[in-house]
């Protein structure tokens, strides 16, 4: 038989015990590289495969009447099964990828909130300083005893944090006209700002709190997402070999930033695969220029079904576990059904040929 394959049949073969051995070493917890691409590759030679043995199947198997009808009765029976499994597969994949860009987007907005309450702290700090006679338009407003110590209770939980008098006028007027808080470029580097303006009795002041989009903030993050990457994407002025485009624009890839303690939890069972994911963020200049276009970030993510699984059946507390229950047992019982169904068309077969 291996005299009779080509070299294109063991390149194929070698694909599909290579993808073998990363589903193991996937279920064992050890990550290959490649691993995404090589199940590519392997899905790629299975329809080889297939095309490469309807000759022999339309030879060696398909002559006796009774292989036809059971052929026949795979045909009606197990094919539109496997087809509607598969289809459930890619809209699972499909959700878990949404389900992933949802959490990264809220963890993100969580991170905003938080800068948001920050900055009505500062505002309220300052105004109380320029209350006392102290100038609010003056940077020295910073150092005072109240917002000093404010800014020195922050930074002990957040180091990266910072605050600026009389910076982000444009977020403002690009917001309310009062508040902004939002993703932000500023020097081709992304941050997270919010930026408000308070009418005192020295004249308007404008708070800009600042916290840099960083491998410590990936870190940061509460979801139960694995690894993260952000690539900030540039404003491209002309055709190159990487240019993203969505939403009418194109860019090119800029700063890359990763997590660097975010790790995918091991799989529970065969099927609890790793899904990767991407997700696109644009983001507001933060220096006032009606001639620069926007800029964004593409982010791309990892996860676990099972661990997300976990994160949204929380809602539902006590419940969730017996959710999942009924839905495998619902599952094996369907399968039971037909396999009882397609054992009983060959026994009939078998009975109505003899």
């Amino acid at each position: 038989m291996l005299r009779r394959t080509s070299p294109l049949d063991r390149v194929a073969l070698a694909i599909l015990l290579l993808s073998l051995i990363a589903r193991l070493g996937a279920f064992l917890g050890v990550h290959m590289p490649y691993s995404t691409f090589i199940g590519f590759l392997s899905f790629l030679a299975i329809i080889y495969f297939v095309v490469r043995l309807i000759p022999w199947f339309r030879s060696q198997v398909m002559w006796p009447l009774r292989n036809r009808l059971i052929v026949a009765y795979v045909f009606i029976a197990v094919v539109p099964v496997i087809l509607l499994l598969s289809m459930a597969g890619v809209a699972m994949y499909g959700l878990y990828l949404q389900l992933g860009a949802h959490l990264l987007h809220d963890d993100l907005q969580n991170h905003i909130d938080a800068i948001g309450a920050d900055t009505e702290a500062f505002v309220a700090a300052i105004e109380q300083e320029a209350a006392k006679g102290t100038s609010s338009q003056d940077e020295a407003i910073l150092s005072k005893p109240d917002v000093a110590r404010l800014l020195a209770a922050e930074k002990a939980g957040n180091p990266d944090l910072r605050v600026y008098l009389n910076h982000g006028t444009h977020l403002v007027e690009k917001g309310d006209g009062h508040r902004f808080s939002g993703l932000v470029e500023w020097g081709e580097k992304p941050l997270i700002a919010c930026a408000m303006k308070r009418e005192g009795p020295g004249g308007p002041l404008t708070v800009l709190v600042t916290e840099p989009v960083n491998s410590n903030f990936l870190d940061s993050l509460s979801s139960k997402l694995g690894p993260i990457q952000l690539i900030f994407l540039r404003p491209a002025t002309g055709k190159t070999k990487f240019n993203f485009s969505f939403n009418g624009r194109d860019y090119v890839p800029g700063e890359l930033v990763s997590s660097r303690r975010r790790v995918l939890p091991p799989p529970e069972n065969f099927m609890d695969v790793r899904v990767a994911g991407a997700s696109t963020i644009e983001l507001s200049h933060l220096e006032e220029d009606k001639n620069q276009a926007s800029s964004a970030i593409l982010a791309s993510f990892s996860l676990r079904p099972s661990a997300v699984n976990r994160e949204l059946l929380t809602s539902v507390g006590d419940v969730g576990p017996l959710l999942v229950a009924v839905l495998v047992g619902a599952a094996v019982i369907f399968l039971a059904l037909e396999i009882t169904a397609l054992i009983t068309g060959v026994v009939l077969t078998r009975t109505i040929t003899t």
